[in-house]
């Protein structure tokens, strides 16, 4: 008799007996699913839309990197010499304001009601306001505003359905164990180890002002999701690239320099530490630093465009959406929700004195005769210590095309791949 889809998948003990195994796999095989892992990422970088940046071992110069850093580390909870924690995809958007997506609907709901209570009041002046002509306005309303309505209900905290989420944590990139740690809801946490994590730019196919690029970190697949796979449905793991999750607001990050600060910031800290990634100066005595996954303050300078024209505009957004009223009920409600916490082998292994031993802990140390960097169009090039091209260029467009990994015949390749970075 032909098994059914319920029962082909697997059992909630089944399921909690994987995510149990999850740490001690990372242990015992460490390199897991790395050869498939450059396979996936060999054919990912023939896309179009994505190009690969420098192996862990290659640094951001010194004249490019966190220039400047306007991340606030002052928090010794998220932010100290054992590890680093950033948020989630699921929980961008807390530090008491509601997310900007569910806050985008209701705008569109807001400006919807807007329009058609306008022609309401057209109507009723000019005499043309007769049944049928009411309940097509109405219906225009509930197509035009209604829908956008239930999108910001069901995406923001005060969905019913948030009542029943799994509590999310954020993503602890742990130094001293050299591993990265992300929280999937309630105990379930996958772990990877980060000498396997691979940055990969991604281009925005959509033109104009929602184009741009955003950072992509890679990594082999855990095994605890290859094995919930097999015990699927389907039978067998799927042939995708994994993504780790981390919460860096991207608004003034859709750019090549802002990526690559951004990948220095955590490539920097799990080299060199808590040192090496320092705010500002004087962004911190301006008090124009923000915690990643919230937006910069919005007295930062962004230009004389930002200024005078999209800052008008985001704040006749944010007050057409009810503004500080929504977020302090928004606040409210993630507040009672709160209540996440690690499991207790991930605190083990971030506490001080950890023993770390069975991992590969060992930091990969950057390259101190070569160095990459911005070079506009190009994407980025090869430099020395000075900041002075070597030879040729290693230019996104380059990647993108799957060009000869260095261009100059008189200089030894470097190779895009792990033989130096752990």
């Amino acid at each position: 008799m032909a098994r059914s889809k319920q029962e082909l998948d697997a059992s909630p003990d089944q399921r909690r007996s994987i995510w149990e195994q999850s740490l001690e796999r990372v242990r015992r095989q460490p390199d897991y699913g790395l050869a498939e892992f450059f396979v996936l990422l060999k054919e990912e970088k023939k896309k179009k839309t994505f190009a690969a940046l420098p192996p862990l071992d290659m640094a951001l110069w010194s004249g490019d990197a966190l220039k400047p850093n306007d991340l606030d580390i002052k928090n010794p909870r998220l932010f100290n010499e054992r590890y680093i924690e950033l948020p989630t995809v699921e929980t961008v958007g807390g530090n008491g304001k509601l997310h900007w997506l569910p806050r985008l609907f209701l705008l569109f709901h807001n400006l919807s009601l807007l329009l058609f209570l306008g022609l309401y009041v057209a109507a009723f002046v000019d005499e043309k306001l007769d049944a049928w002509s009411a309940l097509g306005l109405f219906a225009g309303y509930l197509c035009a505003g209604g829908i956008p309505f239930l999108f910001f209900y069901f995406l923001s905290p005060f969905s019913p359905l948030m009542r029943y989420a799994e509590k999310k944590g954020s993503a602890r990139y742990n130094r001293q164990a050299q591993l990265v740690h992300i929280s999937c809801g309630g105990s379930k946490v996958l772990h990877v180890p980060w000498r396997h994590v691979r940055a990969l730019v991604e281009f925005s196919v959509m033109p104009g002002g929602l184009g741009g690029t955003g950072l992509v970190l890679t990594a082999p697949r855990p095994w605890v999701l290859d094995e919930l796979d097999r015990l699927s449905p389907q039978g067998k793991p799927r042939k995708v690239l994994f993504s780790l999750p981390y919460g860096f607001w991207t608004g003034g990050d859709r750019s090549i320099p802002g990526i690559l600060r951004r990948w220095e910031f955590i490539r920097r800290y799990m080299e060199k530490g808590l040192e090496a990634i320092q705010p500002d100066p004087d962004l911190e005595r301006d008090g124009l630093l923000y915690l990643p996954g919230a937006e910069p303050a919005p007295t930062r300078e962004l230009g004389p465009i930002y200024a005078l024209v999209f800052h008008p505009l985001e704040r006749l957004g944010y007050i057409l959406t009810f503004g500080a009223w929504l977020d302090r009920k928004a606040a409210a409600v993630e507040k009672a929700r709160d209540g996440f916490e690690w499991p207790e082998e991930v605190e083990e292994l971030c506490a001080s004195g950890a023993d770390v031993a069975a991992f590969d802990h060992q930091p990969i140390s950057a390259r101190t005769d070569m160095y990459y960097r911005f070079a506009g169009f190009n994407g980025y090039e090869y430099v020395d210590n000075h900041g002075r091209p070597i030879s040729g260029s290693h230019g996104v467009d380059e990647l993108m095309a799957e060009a000869k990994e260095w261009p100059s015949e008189k200089t030894k390749p470097i190779k895009d791949d792990w033989g130096g970075a752990g």
